[in-house]
């Protein structure tokens, strides 16, 4: 007698049932570093006190500078045409005759940053002033560096020359420049220009107060000049701001 046995019955695979990933997180906002984070912070970033830095205006943003009294009045325009490139343009009153007339230069540069590292720039550019018909081109060059990790302090090397067309020397002035602290900072440039046995030191020492929209320093300009053992020299209070738009 033949027994029937069961058919084997196929196996029903069990039915996938979607798993929704977790949302993924949205990358946090990394903050600038070294020298980034120095020029975020402060509208003045691009110069000590007068001088250059090798710090240039981001691309599309606008900073107005004005120093008093260096002469009376000196303004600059600076525009970020890139990351690493600025056009600017300036002009200040100058007294003379014993102040009794003025005369205004007005003038335009250029800066360019060659070197960029989180925490070293590198930049040279130059820059042109006219009055009366003499012209006076200013060729410069600047390395700003972090002194720590954080940038909490910045030092700047600094060189000049200037060239004036109705005469033939040209002066090399050699300076650095300092800016310690972030929001409230101590600052400062000092100058150095030497020929045959006369020697002039000129500079500011003050302080500043940083914001990312505007910068305002207040402190001493003081000069001294040597020549043939003899010295003279003298000291006034200045003030600088910068408003970036």
């Amino acid at each position: 007698m033949r027994v029937a046995t069961a058919e084997p019955v196929a196996a029903v695979p069990a039915m996938a049932v979607p798993v929704e990933a977790p949302p993924a997180e949205a990358p946090a906002d990394t903050e600038p570093v070294g020298l980034a984070r120095r020029l975020a912070e402060d509208a003045a970033a691009g110069r000590a006190f007068v001088a250059d830095t090798a710090l240039t205006t981001p691309r599309g943003k606008a900073v107005i500078d004005g120093q008093i009294p260096l002469a009376l009045l000196y303004t600059t325009a600076r525009f970020g045409v890139t990351d690493r490139i600025e056009v600017n343009a300036s002009a200040f009153l100058l007294p003379y005759n014993g102040g009794g007339d003025t005369v205004l230069p007005v003038g335009f540069g250029i800066k360019a940053q060659l070197v960029r590292t989180q925490r070293v720039a590198v930049s040279a550019g130059v820059q042109a002033l006219t009055a009366e018909g003499d012209t006076v081109v200013r060729p410069h060059a600047a390395a700003t560096m972090c002194v720590d990790q954080a940038c909490e302090a910045s030092v700047t090397l600094m060189l000049n020359a200037f060239h004036a067309t109705r005469e033939s020397a040209v002066p090399v002035v050699g300076g650095v420049g300092w800016a310690i602290g972030r929001r409230v900072q101590f600052i400062g440039e000092l100058h150095h220009w030497r020929e045959a046995s006369a020697a002039v030191e000129f500079g500011v020492v003050g302080a500043r107060i940083a914001r990312a929209n505007y910068g305002l320093d207040f402190g001493l300009g003081f000069l001294i000049a040597r020549e043939d053992g003899a010295g003279d020299g003298g000291a006034l209070p200045v003030f600088g701001f910068s408003a970036r738009m």
